[in-house]
């Protein structure tokens, strides 16, 4: 072959290896970059990826071992951001923390707004296993995208998951902790519920049947649903150890979002130190769980420490029998 010639076909060969080597080279420490950001984490900072077409919301903690996830479910027409302070700190705990927004989210739809609940709130009779089954194929959709992702396989452990949630996803929470059979699933492993949309699980007696360690919390201003949690033959009381009721001294239904600050010191404690014992095996947080803070009005809980009954229910007066 005339050399001449020859010359610029070498010229394009050694010129296309050079760009595919380039090319491989921008991909391997694009996948190292990608590797190490989740490996080493921006503990506090919400991140945002997308997983077979479910846009995740995720808080990475700072280490390279594989750690403890914890999902969690916002209130009715709520959103994943209304709960940054508590994400932040699981995160800086150690532990990753991990959201998606339901479909009844207003964040980013106004109309979600002027949304109705598929069941009325104070109709529980109308309530079951179907209502808000939607929400419960969320939480499994995000587990089964996080487990198929090679880079969360790697930094996550998936052996133990918690499950945290606000009113509508605390009912959530307690759902998949077993309140709804069918809902039980084997990865969760421990569940907070703020404030849960109890009325369901009371009416069909179901409470029984939650099946992990459960925290409930609640406020003395919280009257749509504290008093249910704490009656004598409530939630509380009918559910098996262990269990956990903190109710802080003065919060209403909103002390666990974002905007109203003052109970997340105590907030942040109870639910670190829950997540810690039960899903890290720390024993020392188990001294901080059954220690009621300034701002707490009430601590009761049941598990291999101890015990703190709800107080008993005075018996009604008798009314002085009447003179003929």
């Amino acid at each position: 072959m005339n050399s001449k010639l020859c010359l610029p076909v070498i010229k394009a060969w050694r010129l296309m290896r050079t760009l595919i080597a380039l090319l491989l080279c921008c991909v391997s420490l694009n996948a190292l970059f990608l590797s190490r950001a989740f490996a080493q984490g921006l503990p506090g900072e919400m991140q945002i990826i997308e997983l077979e077409g479910k846009k995740i919301h995720y808080w990475s903690p700072e280490t390279a071992r594989k750690a403890p996830l914890v999902v969690f479910s916002h209130a009715f027409t709520s959103c994943v951001t209304d709960i940054k302070f508590l994400a932040r700190a699981l995160a800086q705990d150690g532990f990753w923390v991990a959201a998606v927004n339901h479909k009844d989210s207003a964040c980013g739809n106004r109309k979600a707004a002027y949304m109705k609940p598929v069941a009325p709130f104070m109709e529980p009779d109308k309530w079951d296993d179907k209502t808000y089954a939607d929400r419960r194929d969320d939480i499994n959709d995000l587990l089964g995208a996080m487990v198929k992702s090679d880079v969360f396989l790697k930094h996550v452990n998936f052996e133990h998951v918690g499950l945290m949630g606000h009113s509508l996803g605390g009912y959530v929470a307690m759902g998949m902790g077993g309140a709804w059979e069918s809902w039980k699933t084997h990865d969760i492993k421990a569940v907070v519920a703020f404030s849960p949309h109890v009325l369901p699980y009371l009416d069909k007696k179901t409470l029984g049947s939650i099946s992990v360690p459960i925290m409930y919390q609640g406020g003395t201003r919280d009257n749509l649903v504290t008093p249910d949690l704490k009656k004598p033959d409530g939630v509380y009381a009918q559910t098996h150890p262990d269990k956990y009721l903190v109710i802080f001294d003065g919060a209403d239904h909103f002390a666990w979002m974002d905007k109203t600050p003052a109970f997340h010191a105590s907030i942040v404690s109870y639910t670190l130190a829950f997540f810690d014992y039960y899903l890290k095996g720390n024993a020392s947080a188990g001294k901080l769980l059954i220690e009621k803070l300034n701002d707490v009005n009430a601590l009761y809980y049941d598990n291999r420490m101890g015990k703190v009954d709800l107080p008993k229910e005075k018996p009604a007066a008798e009314k002085p029998a009447r003179k003929h």
